[in-house]
């Protein structure tokens, strides 16, 4: 999984993620979980998000690498 962070002064613009989707059943949650993440990030504007029931290894992974994006970006 990665996670870009787009921003504009201070402010999260736009959150894109790449999740695994090599397995059917991982695409299927991912593809489930990936729209309710990014909407809860852009929220938050931090990666203090709520994990998507069903999907905790990928909300996990998701708020790890948002707060690794965040991190880097000084927000």
């Amino acid at each position: 999984m990665s996670v870009r962070i787009y921003v504009s002064g201070k402010r999260i613009t736009d959150v894109r993620a790449r999740y695994p989707t090599e397995r059917p059943r991982s695409a299927q949650i991912n593809n489930h979980a990936g729209p309710l993440l990014r909407s809860e990030a852009l929220k938050a504007q931090s990666a203090n998000v709520h994990a998507v029931s069903g999907a905790t290894m990928s909300s996990t992974a998701f708020k790890q690498w948002l707060a690794s994006a965040l991190s880097k970006a000084h927000l």
